[in-house]
């Protein structure tokens, strides 16, 4: 890509996208400005993916033709002065400030060109959605640039903005749970007598097996459960033990509760 790109924020998901995109040859090192209020971040950043770092902010913008905003929610009102900063005309704002609304930034930094993206966690490994929308102000161009961001750190998927607090609850969250399962997985595998990695190998490779064999069939999950349950025979027997600790259901109850966290974070750190 063309373009340079200031990262207002170095934190670890900011930086996971940083290492993804330079990863993926999205953007050069010379191309990404980076700036944290830690000295020692920024200095990370620089010794880790040779990107540059600005010891102003202001001068970080003002040569930038996209902004990626990575602060945290509680310190969006400490970016008010961007909103009288030198800028370029065209700049697109990134932000993946958990729970701000595009408004909110319009009201702090200024009309213009702004995107919200939720991204995954999973940047190391190009797989994991992240959730994408945009202002009415964008052109079909800053839509290209923003999937090609968003291409460089895994799947994307454009949904309504009421839904992100959702998104960050279920999908930005939904690998915490997966680790969990697996967690639980590879103990059983002990507790059966296999060794430590001979559970964590035979546990992977069933994760990752699964979630290709459900893209490949289009099946719903209950439907492989089915054909993999034989009347009186071990797979029913490991089902009904999931069921009758009400495993769906703490499932839906996780994900919820992630949900209500990311909505109460939006009300907490409403910007007035």
């Amino acid at each position: 890509m063309n373009k340079k790109i200031f990262v207002l924020g170095a934190g670890n998901m900011a930086e996971s996208i940083v290492a993804a995109l330079l990863q993926n040859q999205v953007f050069e090192p010379y191309d990404v400005t980076v700036y944290d209020i830690s000295e020692a971040r920024m200095e990370h950043m620089i010794e880790t993916y040779g990107v540059i770092s600005c010891k102003d902010p202001a001068s970080g913008l003002a040569d930038a033709d996209i902004l990626l905003l990575a602060v945290r929610p509680q310190d969006l009102p400490q970016v008010r002065w961007i909103k009288e900063a030198e800028k370029k005309e065209d700049l697109l704002t990134v932000s993946i400030v958990c729970s701000q609304l595009i408004a909110t930034l319009e009201e702090v930094m200024g009309k213009g060109r702004y995107a919200r993206m939720m991204p995954n966690t999973l940047t190391r490994t190009q797989h994991g959605y992240s959730a994408l929308c945009v202002n009415d102000a964008c052109s079909e161009e800053d839509k290209k640039t923003l999937e090609e961001i968003a291409s460089g750190i895994g799947q994307y998927m454009y949904v309504d903005e009421k839904l992100f607090n959702a998104w960050t609850g279920f999908a930005t969250s939904g690998p915490l749970m997966i680790y969990k399962f697996i967690y639980g997985m590879i103990e059983g595998g002990i507790y059966s007598g296999f060794s430590l990695e001979q559970s964590k190998q035979i546990v992977y490779e069933n994760i990752i097996g699964t979630g290709l064999n459900l893209q490949l069939t289009g099946e719903h999950p209950l439907q492989l459960v089915d054909k993999l349950t034989t009347p009186g025979g071990v797979g029913i027997e490991h089902f009904k033990a999931l069921e009758e600790g009400n495993f769906t259901n703490l499932c839906v109850d996780a994900v919820w509760a992630a949900v209500q966290k990311a909505e109460s974070m939006a009300e907490k750190y409403k910007v007035e």
